[in-house]
């Protein structure tokens, strides 16, 4: 059997990093460009929820697999769906944000709809943990912190 959990923390934990990026550059570029006081609010969200998510990703990562007395399978879970609640929620709003602009061009609305195509990729990826960390505990495999696991 092989462990998914460990290829899917670290793929989330590089695209949190890399939202994190995108949103602070459009953030930036609001506060120093725009005709706007501040960056918008839903960018400013998706920065909590890529900060957010790095935090959550190093503390399961070690504790899943180091300290597994630290992590059990229905606090995993919870952290889970909250962050995926999270992303889809922020990926959402900036989505929405996006289509009223109306006329939107240059290297900030590239950077704007990249944000929004990797907050929907780790929607996808914590939908993914959510599931399996559910399935995990609803079969009994998830009473101790064994996490979810898949054969090959």
């Amino acid at each position: 059997m092989i462990d998914l959990r460990i290829p899917i923390r670290a793929v989330q934990f590089f695209c949190a990093l890399v939202s994190l990026g995108l949103n602070g550059y459009v953030a930036h570029w609001y506060n120093k460009y725009s005709f706007y006081d501040d960056s918008i609010s839903e960018v400013n969200f998706l920065i909590f929820v890529s900060l957010w998510t790095g935090l959550i990703t190093i503390y399961l990562a070690i504790t899943q697999f180091k300290f597994p007395h630290l992590a059990p399978a229905i606090a995993v879970l919870v952290l889970d769906a909250l962050t995926m609640l999270f992303w889809f929620s922020g990926f959402i709003a900036l989505a929405v944000y996006h289509s009223n602009l109306g006329e939107c061009r240059g290297r900030v609305c590239d950077d704007l709809v990249a944000a929004i195509v990797f907050g929907a990729f780790e929607w996808v990826l914590f939908a993914a943990t959510t599931v399996l960390g559910a399935l995990a505990i609803f079969r009994g495999n998830g009473s101790k912190s064994s996490g979810p696991t898949t054969a090959v």
